[in-house]
């Protein structure tokens, strides 16, 4: 990859300067031309129909009492690890809520009994449109597999991250989080 990036005439990345400017500067050090974009967001980000009975859920929600998670697409967790995230989740104060797009997939992982029990402070979905989420008033954090959209989802729209990296870059990605940025 890196003998493609010093042969392109111009690299184009989905950042933003302000926070990868030592990236950035150590890249262009070698001789690559970069064009910064970012974060590439839609401006018209419509609410899906799915999405509807979700927001209207968080509409009645306090600001910044409910913790988003989603874990992206592609990674997998076992069983075990839902489990304990669900255990914790019951554990939340009273006064919080959660919303958490889990695919279906992987939602025999979690028991009936624990969406059951859940049901008044919790609300598990196949699907919702992340940025839409984000945006609401409600989301007081996410927990995120730190996947680059998502970070620059989330930091666009000014909610606190929890990083729960699993695959490819996202263990970096949870690292310039914590260590370079201090947003996570």
């Amino acid at each position: 990859l890196a003998q493609y990036l010093i042969e392109a005439p111009w690299v184009i990345v989905n950042t933003i300067p302000e926070l990868d400017s030592q990236s950035l500067a150590c890249i262009r050090q070698l001789g690559v031309k970069l064009v910064t974009l970012g974060p590439l967001l839609p401006m018209d980000d419509p609410v899906a129909p799915d999405d509807l009975p979700i927001l209207s859920w968080l509409h009645e929600k306090p600001p910044l009492s409910v913790l988003y998670i989603c874990f992206g697409t592609l990674a997998e967790h076992s069983a075990e690890q839902l489990q304990e995230l669900a255990s914790a989740l019951e554990e939340l104060n009273q006064n919080l809520f959660f919303l958490w797009a889990l695919r279906r997939s992987q939602q025999p992982s979690l028991s009936e009994e624990f969406q059951r029990r859940t049901s008044a402070r919790g609300m598990v979905v196949p699907w919702c449109s992340q940025l839409q989420i984000l945006k609401h008033p409600s989301i007081g954090g996410f927990v995120t597999h730190c996947g680059w959209n998502s970070i620059l989802e989330s930091l666009s729209c000014g909610v606190p991250l929890v990083g729960w990296p699993s695959i490819a870059e996202q263990s970096l990605n949870a690292k310039y989080l914590v260590d370079v940025w201090k947003v996570g």
